[in-house]
């Protein structure tokens, strides 16, 4: 059976709640900002719940609500108060302004096709207030591993503390410019075999230019470039690009 969707939230927050790329930057620009933030695909809170312990005004947006439950209860247990909206991020609808959105681990990406990109710009400057600000980041195409086959395995252990071991096989469509994550999940328990799953996901990779135009085109101004959460250059060899965006 294939499915389209992550793992459970629990696997998921078992595997990315202890990543904190971007939150430095992201608390950076929340420092200098006078309002509310909004975590765009928020997932499980990793990022979002960290910042109202900062004591940030922070709010989160995720399509999938078994993140959003396990988000909730997370907050609950810190007693925090952080309002999270199942939402698709290209169809927000909070009738409120926001002085700063941001889009972290690659969320922009998820959105395969023009028109979801433009639906997504465009509700972002809807909802941001004047001068407010939109950080994301993304994946940098790299030529060389997009013109491959690639094969690789991930292992873990998930929330029911079993061994997993994930066999990856990417392929990239040069027209489409979407890279195809097919996966085979091997769970084992306490039997001989392992419980076997399949799941496919996809992320469009989007080159720096054709990103920028389209930036511009939805009237964001670039404040910063940068090639790494941590402010690094943008280089050939940079694996990442992260934008800093004003809406103008």
């Amino acid at each position: 059976m294939v499915q389209c969707t992550y793992e459970s939230a629990y696997d998921y927050d078992m595997k990315y709640s202890n990543d904190m790329q971007g939150y430095d930057l992201i608390v950076e620009w929340a420092k200098r900002l006078q309002g509310t933030i909004l975590d765009l695909g928020c997932g499980t809170g990793r990022l979002a719940i960290p910042l109202a312990m900062q004591g940030f005004d922070v709010e989160g947006v995720d399509i999938s609500e078994s993140m959003l439950k396990l988000a909730r209860s997370k907050t609950e247990e810190r007693n925090l108060d952080i309002p999270f909206y199942v939402m698709n991020v290209t169809e927000l609808n909070v009738h409120k302004p926001y002085a700063m959105m941001f889009m972290a681990g690659n969320t922009f990406q998820h959105l395969l096709t023009n028109l979801e990109q433009d639906q997504l710009l465009r509700t972002v400057h809807e909802h941001l207030q004047k001068d407010g600000i939109f950080i994301f980041g993304l994946r940098m195409p790299n030529l060389e591993e997009l013109g491959s086959i690639q094969n690789y395995e991930e292992r873990y252990r998930n929330a029911l503390n079993q061994v997993v071991v994930e066999e990856y096989e990417e392929i990239y469509n040069p027209m489409t410019q979407v890279l195809s994550f097919h996966i085979v999940k091997n769970i084992y328990g306490r039997g001989n075999h392992p419980e076997q799953t399949e799941e496919l996901r996809q992320i469009r990779y989007t080159f720096p230019l054709e990103l920028e135009r389209l930036l511009q085109e939805h009237a964001f101004r670039i404040e910063h470039r940068y090639g790494s959460w941590n402010k690094g250059e943008v280089t050939e060899e940079s694996r990442e690009l992260i934008y800093v965006c004003r809406k103008s």
